[in-house]
């Protein structure tokens, strides 16, 4: 968890030009936290090192991300993509 060393609040630190980062976006039934998006990548993690990739998605929103996204998904047993390792359901 971060901790504030100054007194000020964050909209009295940033730049004003910058704000609109910061508000708050619906996406359907969703509202992200602000504007900062994480696009989907892969890490190579995969199913083998679930926890790995738990970790970076829980780094990226310690540290202010609105919006994260994990790697590609297999959704299907026949959409198997060996010898890649990707997240599967």
């Amino acid at each position: 968890m971060l901790r504030k060393k100054h007194s000020e609040t964050e909209q009295e630190l940033r730049d004003p030009r910058y704000g609109i980062l910061f508000e708050r976006p619906q996406a359907g039934l969703v509202t992200a936290r602000n504007r900062l998006y994480q696009v989907p990548h892969c890490n190579g993690d995969g199913y083998r090192h679930p926890s790995a990739a738990v970790a970076m998605r829980e780094i990226k929103s310690e540290y202010g991300w609105g919006v994260i996204f994990t790697e590609p998904c297999e959704m299907h047993h026949t959409s198997e993509i060996t010898p890649f390792i990707e997240r599967c359901l």
